[in-house]
């Protein structure tokens, strides 16, 4: 197996198991500030690594001083944003409106809205198009059986129609930024170090989380939650380490294969972990809080075939072949000359697409 394929499986598993540590946080600070303590304890664990990894010798100043220009710099506020904050906000308030099993089916969808805008921006590098979508399909059929139980529960009367719309386009919208964010991954982050792109990029979130969270939560919480910054007095341990937890696996762990694993593997293979997330869902809540009691036998059984369909689906996408791409002389003088991947790379198309031949398959 690929080590490609083993770093996406341990991200996906980081990303989906942080929803239990999420669900932990959430008992005792409001989503935006859950936010912001995540985002800041992953920057303070990126920033000690960093150092390390500095010290090390394995990350040199001139890489960090790679991504110092007003253009990258530019580019990582966008990334903070589109990653971290604007997609964990609509679906808090997404949330509100629609059920859980309709959201979850909104988020899986990212990596099909990721490869719609890298076609939209001329930037998809997949050849074979037919089985990244029969991926995708079976995929999302998949998903719709493991959420099966909450999809048949009956709409909340309660909530009127044109806030039930307005949750749709947040989740709609939540997607899309996961999608804009790989965009921007791919385009602007491909000649840096992961540990600098995962470390600007956390940087902006964490300012923009902030800033939104304080006057947000501090004045106004969500009710369940006392007012004036009182939840960080009667915050219990078990929802610090969820936040810990979330701030250095998901943020810190995860973000730094995410940078890694756009430029080996491709945006849109990337974002096929946002599928696995209700899988991770269904264990958790089978093994830690016993929610498969009193279940019936058929809606398990549906939940565990819709599990295997979203596993074929991933494995389908993962054996679509790769376009090979020459870089222009302006992108490659960006880009390290002793790394391996970037000279083949910079090789003439016709040669690339020997290698490309020869190499074992992904």
């Amino acid at each position: 197996m690929s080590l490609y394929v083993v770093l996406w499986v341990i991200a996906s598993a980081i990303w989906g198991s942080a929803f239990l540590f999420l669900r932990w946080s959430l008992e005792s600070f409001p989503p935006l500030t859950t936010v912001a303590l995540r985002l800041s304890t992953g920057l303070v664990a990126l920033l000690i690594s960093d150092a390390v990894l500095l010290a090390m010798g394995t990350l040199d100043r001139a890489a960090v001083r790679a991504a110092c220009t007003w253009k990258r710099q530019r580019a990582l506020c966008a990334l903070g944003v589109a990653n971290t904050v604007l997609p964990v906000v609509c679906v808090s308030y997404g949330e509100k409106y629609i059920n859980a099993g309709i959201a979850s089916i909104f988020v899986a969808s990212t990596p099909v809205w990721t490869e719609v805008l890298l076609r939209i921006f001329r930037m998809s590098d997949e050849a074979n198009l037919c089985m990244l979508v029969c991926g995708f399909v079976v995929g999302l059929v998949g998903l719709v059986g493991i959420v099966v139980d909450d999809l048949i529960k009956p709409a909340d009367e309660a909530v009127p129609l044109y806030e039930q719309i307005f949750g749709h386009v947040l989740l709609i919208a939540c997607a899309l930024s996961y999608g804009v964010g790989a965009v921007l991954a791919r385009k602007y982050a491909a000649g840096l170090h992961p540990a600098v792109a995962a470390t600007g990029q956390v940087l902006y979130g964490a300012l923009a989380a902030i800033v939104i969270a304080l006057p947000t939560d501090g004045l106004l919480p969500p009710d369940a939650y006392p007012r004036h910054l009182g939840f960080f007095a009667t915050a219990t341990p078990k929802a610090w380490i969820g936040c810990i937890y979330q701030g250095i696996g998901s943020t810190c762990i995860g973000f730094f294969i995410y940078f890694f694993l756009v430029k080996k593997l491709g945006p849109a293979r990337v974002m096929m972990a946002w599928m696995t997330f209700p899988i991770y869902g269904v264990l958790e809540g089978a093994l830690f809080l016993q929610e498969w009691k009193g279940k019936a036998t058929s809606t398990i059984a549906i939940q565990c075939v819709g599990s295997v369909l979203v596993i074929v689906g991933l494995v389908v996408v993962f054996q679509a072949k790769r376009m090979p791409k020459r870089l222009s002389e302006k992108t490659a003088a960006l880009l390290p000359s002793d790394d391996p991947d970037n000279a083949s790379l910079n090789m003439p198309l016709d040669a690339q697409q020997a290698a490309t031949r020869a190499a074992p398959d992904i």
